[in-house]
């Protein structure tokens, strides 16, 4: 219902407000990267709940996305490759695009070389006793015609590497509930984030 709806996008942006202002305490000006940012709506977010804050937004996302939210915020950056990685950045979000990528532990290294300060990575289906396992996602009811594969990780493996790129554990979020996968060999209970420090 509109409830359940309402708590989730609390959860939502409540953990990614902690996450920035921890992230810009003390800062005039702050650079972040937004990877698989849609059109850049974190960069109307952050601008909310920091004003004043000079924000110099970067954000990663497919071409038709990426052309829509430069036309939207002209002074940011929008990329369609790898490329934004080559920069440094005080603040790296990856919300609900970190457990699509194949080779997530190289992304989470470049991530973390990537960040000056602190990653947030955030929406990532999460469990606790079998190893981390690749689903198949049926978006059919979300207006998608296609399916995908995704990772759904182990709490362990995926703090274990996240600490051998070079990253600290600061604090953990939980979000939203997650509908049940078919034949999982565990059910992750909800979406979680984390947010690391360099």
């Amino acid at each position: 219902g509109r409830n359940s709806i309402d708590l989730n996008f609390y959860k939502m942006i409540t953990s990614y407000a902690y996450a920035f202002l921890t992230a810009t305490r003390q800062k005039t000006s702050i650079s972040m990267l937004d990877w698989g940012g849609a059109i850049g709506h974190y960069y109307l977010v952050s601008q909310k709940i920091a004003p004043g804050l000079n924000i110099d937004y970067h954000c990663k996302e497919v071409p038709v996305l990426a052309e829509y939210g430069q036309n939207l915020f002209p002074e940011a950056h929008f990329y369609t490759d790898d490329s934004c990685l080559d920069k440094n950045y005080d603040f790296v979000l990856v919300s609900g695009a970190f457990h699509y990528l194949k080779d997530w532990t190289t992304y989470l290294e470049r991530f973390a070389r990537s960040t000056n300060n602190y990653l947030l990575i955030t929406r990532l289906p999460v469990v606790k006793k079998t190893p981390s396992f690749v689903i198949v996602q049926r978006a059919y009811r979300y207006g998608y015609d296609t399916e995908y594969l995704s990772w759904c990780f182990n709490r362990e493996e995926f703090l274990k590497s996240a600490l051998a790129s070079g990253l600290k554990l600061v604090k953990e979020f939980m979000g939203e509930q997650i509908t049940p996968i078919q034949n999982a060999p565990e059910q992750p209970k909800a979406f979680q984030g984390f947010l690391f420090s360099k």
